[in-house]
């Protein structure tokens, strides 16, 4: 449980940087782009997002190998693991590198604005981000291998020294007239910065041989892609419904209105962003209680886990239900704040939805269950298309968000179900044992945060209003909502003391 918390702690100090670094940056980034580069480097992010599915699903696979073998102690077998996967990530990595630099020379014109014929600086754009592609595919196989050893703190530290470094670069030099080739720029080079430090901490800290001839293993591959092609239907259909919504909008709305759906999901993202840090550092512990079969501790662990994340779940989209159109007019101006209102509203529910229940991926991956996720990953993804493209000729904006919404719905209540039967819990108690305790704190909570909205004129008061309604819920979740054991270890945790297994 120690190597649970410095994993917590590390991801949680990464997110709180993460988290200023977005707050700082994006009005800069709005005013210095322009609605339409803003639009532009939003689609290229799902570009790249949609290419990054062909990791084949080996992410989270090697991760789990890792951790597995680490258990059994299996030297030989983590050395294959790590070559076999670096080789072929690299090669996939190099395809689709060179796939985007060709694109973005022949046909820059698709990323231009109507009458814009300046396209050098978007062939320079691809080119940039084609190069970063060659090298991000084989880094995914470090940071699996560095997630799988349980060294979260190792991934996240070169990270907050860069994000520490980035954010004066950005802030001094951008202007509209360099701002999206000094955003693609930096970004190569900080990335790159973080990957040869990831490199060099697998090869000579962990003593891993990359170019070791022998440990390039078809079979380890073979056994490998078998375990993550369930993974990479899951992951696959996750980004189709993760990076449509840009698409959609801009052929049904337009590149500019983009913004105003980003706006909005950027606020909701780092509460998404926060559950996975939380939720990630336990694919290990799980795969180790399940090597271990140590099946009630799994089963305790993962409710308690759940219902302590839950709470923190709804408190935070409380929060920004009630307080974020004050928070984007402050933050970007309120003509933004006005356009995203409702699609705010919607994905709030939205994220409510998808995060319920926030460690099931997590949990049938570590149990190499995960193949019901794939198939109900691609009927949401297909739902999610498919209503977001009706809906959004009715509804505009708030039509793509309520289809995403609608299609999480019908995702979620299957994977819930499928998660009650795997832990062998009744799914009357796999529901309700995490949410009920949460309901009164988050409630008093929710009326405070109304009450208090009012009063919200600047970043000061609406930062105090924050400070407040989180020690309070704080508070009444810790004496009424957890258990003894539960309010020990979250005391252990805050006091940084030894936690016992």
């Amino acid at each position: 449980m120690s190597v649970l918390r410095r994993n917590l702690s590390s991801n949680m100090l990464l997110l709180i940087i993460q988290m200023v670094t977005t707050f700082l940056m994006t009005p800069i980034f709005i005013r210095s782009l322009g609605n339409h580069d803003y639009g532009v480097w939003e689609l290229v992010g799902s570009i790249v997002g949609y290419m990054s599915i062909l990791d084949l699903g080996l992410s989270p696979a090697i991760a789990r190998y890792v951790a597995k073998h680490n258990a059994d102690r299996n030297l030989d077998a983590l050395q294959k693991v790590y070559s076999s996967s670096f080789v072929l990530l690299g090669v996939i990595g190099l395809v689709l590198g060179l796939s985007l630099i060709t694109f973005g020379y022949f046909w820059p014109e698709y990323a231009a604005a109507e009458g814009d014929d300046n396209y050098k600086k978007y062939q320079i754009l691809f080119l940039v981000i084609g190069l970063q592609l060659i090298y991000i595919f084989p880094g995914i196989v470090l940071v699996s291998v560095l997630e799988g050893t349980q060294l979260y703190n190792v991934k996240n530290n070169i990270v907050v020294i860069n994000s520490i470094v980035a954010l004066p670069v950005l802030y001094f030099l951008i202007n509209e007239k360099n701002a999206l080739l000094l955003l693609a720029i930096s970004g190569f080079l900080f990335q790159l910065v973080k990957y040869v430090y990831y490199f060099w901490y697998v090869e000579s800290r962990l003593g891993y041989r990359l170019l070791s001839r022998h440990n390039v293993s078809v079979p380890t591959l073979k056994t490998l892609l078998t375990f993550s092609f369930k993974s990479f239907i899951q992951g696959t259909s996750h980004r189709v419904s993760q990076y449509a919504d840009n698409f959609i909008i801009a052929a049904f709305v337009g590149t500019a209105h983009i913004v105003f759906y980003s706006l909005a999901n950027a606020l909701l993202r780092q509460v998404s962003m926060l559950v996975a840090n939380i939720t990630s550092v336990f694919l290990p512990y799980f795969t180790d209680k399940f090597v271990k079969s140590d099946q009630q501790g799994l089963t305790d662990s993962y409710m308690s886990a759940t219902k302590m994340t839950s709470g923190l779940i709804i408190f935070a989209l409380c929060g920004i239900s009630v307080l974020g159109d004050n928070f984007i007019s402050l933050w970007v101006g309120p003509s933004y704040a006005e356009q995203s209102y409702l699609v705010l509203q919607v994905l709030v529910i939205y994220s409510f939805a998808y995060l319920f229940n926030p460690f099931d991926n997590r949990l049938v991956t570590a149990l190499n269950v995960h193949g019901k996720f794939a198939k109900i990953a691609i009927l949401e993804s297909a739902l999610n298309v498919v209503l977001s493209l009706v809906l959004v000729q009715v509804l505009g904006l708030v039509g793509v968000a309520l289809g995403t919404l609608l299609a999480v719905i019908v995702g979620k209540t299957l994977k819930t179900m499928h998660c009650a039967r795997v832990l062998d819990v009744g799914l009357v108690k796999f529901v309700f044992e995490p949410l009920l305790p949460n309901i009164l704190p988050c409630l008093i909570s929710l009326l405070l945060l109304l009450v208090l909205d009012s009063s919200v004129n600047s970043f000061i008061q609406l930062f105090v209003v924050v400070v407040v309604t989180s020690v309070i819920w704080f508070f009444i979740t810790l004496f009424f909502a957890l258990s003894a054991t539960e309010k020990r270890y979250v005391i252990d945790l805050l006091l940084r003391k030894r936690i016992a297994d």
